[in-house]
């Protein structure tokens, strides 16, 4: 393994020559680690389900201060109807026995009064019970709005960092392919001498020329390719300079941190952490609120199957987190597959180089065991890279997004 890691930190090292030391202050540099933090900074996606978060924090905070409302209203009602108790005429027994008509006009008018306050009274703690339980919901859903937000960030992260993964391995084997054009060249023209001079066939001569064209067409394939993707990428952060930015393309994935893994642990820690688990919690809790209203058409028989369907929700939960382990172990047996067959490559080449430097071998055998290794390089770029987003997978899913 350790020969393994030292490959792929030469292997980044190549594309990494092209990458900027440093940032201005007018230069965003972009790596692994604070793509996350960019986002968040200029992504108009980011910025959407942020607000998405706002309006419902928004909703709830209304709903608090319209409580606050009723409230201060209950308690003005409740202090005019203490006062107007306590300025009630004596009762009947202790009253004079006559009342001239206007005493008794007002005194009716003031028990209406009192009548249509108490009426008032009960209708605001009716709307307050009803506020109440309106709140109760708005912070189930406010609850649920908040997880929703971690999980939609996290999902934009990922994708992201795949899409810069993938940005990278069409870089380096852009970088690649331009490197083996330089060979590509000079085959052109010995193949035109060749030829030229009748040491080779029409029929070979164009056989070569068809090779060029097929390796002109897949470096112009990468360059189309590499160009797209990073206008998808820097669409995805928010950016749209490229001359902004500077990428730092050497990814540095350690490999190691595979066989480190604890799944039993692992998926313990992801049940917990899974929000999908816990918005169906959050809901289940919702619906059990609501079935204890008298006004409710809850059954019973819904909020059991709530919590069967929790249970089912779990065991898919668990399937789906064992497949993206074993996704993540067998791309860890590819690359290690890739890795020994780029080893022997590599030993060929030397070999291969002693050879001509003693004149055992032509320059022609030298260049194309020196195309297999690039081949061969790129094959493994493009395994180790699909590793590292089965792994970004996996922990995905262990955070619980």
């Amino acid at each position: 393994m350790k020969r393994l890691t030292g490959i792929l930190l030469v292997l980044f090292l190549f594309i990494n020559q092209t990458s900027v030391q440093a940032a201005t202050k007018d230069t965003i540099k972009l790596s692994m680690s604070n793509i996350e933090d960019i986002i968040i900074e200029y992504s108009p996606e980011y910025k959407m389900i942020k607000n998405n978060l706002k309006a419902d924090e928004q909703r709830y905070e209304d709903k608090e201060d319209e409580i606050d409302d009723t409230e201060d209203d209950i308690r003005k009602l409740e202090n005019e109807i203490k006062l107007q108790e306590e300025s009630k005429p004596l009762d009947n027994k202790e009253q004079p026995e006559s009342k001239d008509s206007k005493e008794k006009n007002n005194e009716s008018k003031s028990n209406d009064h009192l009548k249509k306050d108490k009426d008032k009274l009960k209708k605001k703690k009716d709307e307050l019970d009803s506020l109440k339980y309106e709140k109760k919901e708005l912070r189930h859903e406010l609850q649920i709005s908040r997880i929703k937000y971690e999980k939609e960030l996290k999902v934009l992260v990922e994708s992201t960092q795949k899409q810069y993964v993938q940005y990278v391995d069409t870089l380096l084997k852009k970088d690649l392919k331009q490197a083996e054009s330089k060979i590509k060249n000079k085959q052109i023209e010995i193949n035109n001498l060749k030829y030229g001079n009748g040491f080779i066939s029409k029929k070979e001569y164009e056989k070569n020329i068809d090779d060029i064209t097929d390796f002109n067409n897949e470096l112009n394939e990468l360059e189309i390719k590499e160009k797209n993707q990073l206008e998808d990428l820097l669409f995805s952060l928010g950016i749209k300079d490229k001359n902004n930015i500077k990428f730092d393309v050497n990814i540095g994935f350690d490999i190691d941190k595979i066989s480190k893994i604890n799944f039993r642990e692992d998926l313990d820690e992801m049940l917990l952490n899974n929000i999908d688990l816990k918005i169906k919690d959050i809901e289940n809790d919702k619906a059990e609120d609501q079935s204890d209203r008298d006004d409710t058409k809850i059954s019973d028989y819904e909020i059991k199957n709530n919590k069967i369907s929790l249970k089912q929700e779990e065991e898919k939960i668990k399937m789906e987190f064992q497949k993206k382990y074993n996704n993540l172990i067998f791309s860890t047996d590819l690359v290690k597959a890739h890795n020994d067959k780029l080893s022997r490559t590599e030993n060929d080449s030397l070999i291969m180089q002693t050879k001509y430097d003693y004149g055992f071998a032509s320059k022609k055998q030298l260049e194309q065991l020196d195309v297999d290794l690039n081949n061969k390089n790129q094959d493994f770029i493009s395994q180790v890279n699909n590793l590292y987003m089965d792994y970004l997978s996996y922990m995905k899913m262990k955070d619980g997004y």
